[in-house]
């Protein structure tokens, strides 16, 4: 996927706070039986932007 510079930069500053935030949630124990799963899944989603290329 390729996006403009602008563009890459509010993906990649959003995937991490919503991914950061899901850690915290997670951590914190705010999704219960699930905690765990949101934690695995907020790193996912933090890191996701390393497979996007910015032109």
């Amino acid at each position: 996927m390729h996006l403009s510079p602008r563009a890459y930069f509010a993906l990649d500053r959003t995937t991490k706070v919503v991914g950061l935030c899901a850690i915290a949630g997670g951590i914190a124990g705010a999704f219960g039986a699930l905690s765990p799963l949101a934690i695995v899944g907020g790193l996912v989603v933090g890191v996701a932007t390393v497979f996007v290329d910015a032109e």
